[in-house]
């Protein structure tokens, strides 16, 4: 589930009808692993939108418009991207300051504390 995830969560595609399908889980057992983190939809979100951030703060989109960097990470749209940002962080992903070309681009996501427990339970 880890591979399929991490390999597919950038698209906007992605759906939980697809993780069922492609990964033999009923709704009600992805359900119950997802429902600790609020669900589907906001572990997709929090995890893109932790990834912009990351983007963002190394510099790494200093290239790209926010609505490049949404699209590239899987947001139907920027203002849906701006949004969720703002639920996960308190503050605009223009307010993010970047802090110069360091990282890579894709960090791995399962280092974030929220996938790690995530995982866990």
């Amino acid at each position: 589930m880890v591979d399929y995830i991490s390999d597919n969560i950038y698209s906007s595609e992605f759906s939980l009808e697809n993780i069922i399908n492609d990964l033999g889980l009923s709704k009600h057992e992805l359900s119950l692993i997802l429902k600790p983190f609020g669900g589907f939809k906001c572990c997709v979100n929090r995890l893109r939108a932790e990834e912009a951030y990351r983007i963002i703060r190394l510099g790494l989109g200093d290239n790209f418009s926010l609505n490049r960097i949404a699209v590239d990470l899987g947001f139907k749209s920027e203002s849906t991207f701006r949004r969720v940002f703002r639920e996960v962080f308190g503050y605009a992903p223009s307010e993010v300051k970047p802090l110069g070309r360091t990282g890579s681009c894709r960090v791995d996501m399962f280092r974030s504390p929220f996938v790690s427990a995530w995982y866990a339970a």
